[in-house]
């Protein structure tokens, strides 16, 4: 009876062991909170959020309209490839760029009236 009862509870032991989630395996590197700036003609300040599905949705403000911000979404790769973009009445603004670690750099774009420039950030701690 007692190696019936030790079988059963190894047994129920290496099932929990076996189905225990590793969330470092499963969680997606990029998930977290995100801020920086912009610069260019026009330039400002961000923040943002990244999911555990590579959506990320934040804000941002600039130096030409102070105290109003805007939208911006997008996503983000597993390769860490950030497409974003916010619209403001006919105007895009695109963001794009790639994470390494804890950094995100990239370039910006206004398509109608062919303003450029560059962004960066970092996680925040």
């Amino acid at each position: 009876m007692k190696r019936i009862i030790s079988a059963v509870l190894l047994l129920m032991l290496v099932t929990v062991v076996a189905c225990k989630k590793d969330d470092k395996k499963d969680s997606f590197p990029y998930k977290g909170d995100w801020s920086g700036t912009y610069s260019g003609l026009v330039s400002g300040n961000w923040d943002g959020n990244i999911s555990e599905s590579g959506v990320f949705t934040g804000t941002g403000t600039n130096n030409l309209i102070p105290g109003q911000s805007f939208t911006i979404t997008g996503t983000v790769s597993k390769s860490g490839v950030v497409e974003a973009d916010y619209t403001y009445l006919t105007l895009n603004v695109s963001f794009d760029g790639q994470i390494q670690g804890d950094n995100i750099t990239g370039t910006w774009m206004a398509d109608t009236l062919g303003l450029t420039g560059t962004w960066a950030g970092a996680r925040k701690k």
